[in-house]
């Protein structure tokens, strides 16, 4: 695997076929499979994680994502010093962090607002250098096509202001070099992870990048209603049962006007993977996860459903018919590089009222 914006990524290793490989989170899922990459389970060259631009922080939905994605394909695949905006700034922060290291606490210190019962986490450092330098370069003509920049153009007026904000530094090991996307060969498969998120990715914009992902032939994995319920079905003593009733709790609770709500702090399968885990965080670098407890989580997801046209759906208190995940289908393109799977619609009793 190869992580982009590190030493090893520059070596440019050609490497057919390649999936690429988004998030909607910023922690969790990247450590995860991070964790996935050092078991040496399939062939390591065969996916690249892509890391998101830390000043979009806070603004996290399937949307974005996409976006996000469909940036990275054009800049993986074209052949000129043309590069996204939102690369090119993630870019140039993890160069930074790489060869000036004592600007990392700097870049990477989060501030913390507090909103009703849980915090944001904002990299503000990031966000003002994008606003700052995004309208520095609208000023000197440099943003091609309203979001793209010419690297080569950009670059320089970038370390001036850099030098600028941070005067011990010159900045001169920064070079274009650090912005080239990996050697394309035209075979890469575009992958794309979210939740299901009743709060923040609504049904009218998951139809939009559902049908967008079909269209640009990207593999979407979901889980219903959000990535703890994949990381709990690697756990010893997941039980169906428990797990649905922290569900539903979770899906009530949603449901209620805040100052209605009769249970506060973590909900739903992150409650769960706590009770069997304790040590869980959303920052957890999963270095617990074995090869036997990823192929008994593969094992337990396909009895639950995993088509996107199910796991898409909405929960209530009178249906939670829709948890479930599709994310043994991206190990199966890991091993088999197959990206066709039949959905199954499982074998256990999702949901029963009463």
């Amino acid at each position: 695997m190869t992580i982009k914006g590190s030493r090893s990524e520059r070596k440019r290793r050609n490497v057919i076929g390649s999936i690429y490989i988004a998030f909607e989170g910023f922690k969790t899922e990247p450590n995860y499979f991070k964790a996935i990459d050092s078991l040496r389970l399939y062939d390591s060259s065969k996916f690249t994680l892509l890391p998101r631009n830390k000043s979009e922080k806070g603004k996290s939905n399937a949307k974005n994502v996409l976006k996000f994605l469909e940036n990275n394909q054009r800049w993986i695949e074209s052949n000129n010093n043309r590069c996204p905006w939102s690369i090119f700034i993630t870019r140039l922060v993890e160069a930074i962090v790489d060869k000036y290291k004592p600007l990392e606490l700097i870049l990477y210190r989060e501030t913390i607002k507090k909103h009703d019962n849980h915090s944001d986490s904002i990299f503000e450092e990031i966000r003002a250098i994008n606003d700052e330098l995004f309208k520095l370069m609208k000023q000197e003509h440099k943003i091609i096509g309203g979001s793209d920049v010419d690297v080569v153009e950009a670059l320089p007026i970038a370390k001036e202001y850099l030098n600028k904000r941070y005067r011990n530094y010159t900045f001169e090991e920064i070079i274009p070099n650090d912005f080239e996307p990996p050697v394309s060969f035209g075979n890469n498969h575009y992958v794309m992870i979210i939740d299901r998120d009743q709060m923040t990715n609504k049904e009218e914009m998951l139809h939009d990048v559902i049908k967008s992902c079909e269209k640009n032939g990207y593999t979407l994995v979901m889980t219903n209603p959000n990535f703890e319920l994949w990381v709990a079905m690697h756990l010893n003593g997941y039980k169906h049962n428990d797990m649905m009733d922290c569900i539903k709790e979770m899906v009530n609770q949603q449901s209620r006007k805040k100052e209605d709500r009769t249970v506060s702090g973590e909900l739903g399968p992150i409650k769960y993977v706590k009770t069997l885990y304790p040590a869980y965080r959303k920052n957890s670098d999963f270095k617990f996860i074995t090869k036997e407890m990823v192929d008994t989580a593969i094992k337990r997801s396909k009895q639950y459903p995993n088509e996107i046209e199910i796991l898409k759906n909405p929960l209530n208190d009178d249906d939670l018919s829709s948890v479930g995940t599709n994310m043994a289908r991206l190990f199966s393109i890991f091993e088999n590089g197959d990206t066709i799977e039949t959905g199954l619609f499982g074998n256990i009793q999702i949901y029963r009222a009463g």
